[in-house]
């Protein structure tokens, strides 16, 4: 079994689940605090921390620009390229914020993972 940097491992979370599902079971828990739990451990053991809590919203372009440290119109230049799905409201489009918010982690995780590896080169 391979080591993980985390403490919680996905066997500790999967035990810790079947615990829960009793409570639930017994009417002790309800199903919508199970699933909370359930997706809060999942995510501390794939990344070793807690799962922010956003409220899901719509974003205009220039907050998804801003979030991204672009010009509108650079944005506007590179918006197709993007990995976050496009919404028309009203005739305006709009982006949901946690796809946005995602995509702002992962590129950070793998712009780390990226200058961890060149550090291991030199």
């Amino acid at each position: 079994m391979p080591k993980t940097q985390h403490s919680l491992s996905e066997h500790g979370v999967a035990l810790i689940l079947r615990v829960a599902r009793v409570f639930v079971e017994e009417g002790n828990l309800a199903q919508s605090d199970y699933y909370t739990i359930a997706e809060q451990l999942k995510h501390l053991a794939k990344t070793g921390t807690p799962k922010p809590a956003i409220t899901p919203r719509l974003l205009s372009s220039a907050e998804v620009a801003d979030l991204l440290g672009l010009g509108i119109s650079n944005f506007k230049k590179i918006e197709h390229t993007l990995p976050f799905k496009r919404r028309m409201v009203s005739g305006s489009v709009k982006f949901c914020n946690i796809e946005v918010y995602n995509y702002i982690v992962g590129t950070a995780r793998a712009t780390d993972e990226i200058e961890l590896a060149f550090d291991k080169l030199s």
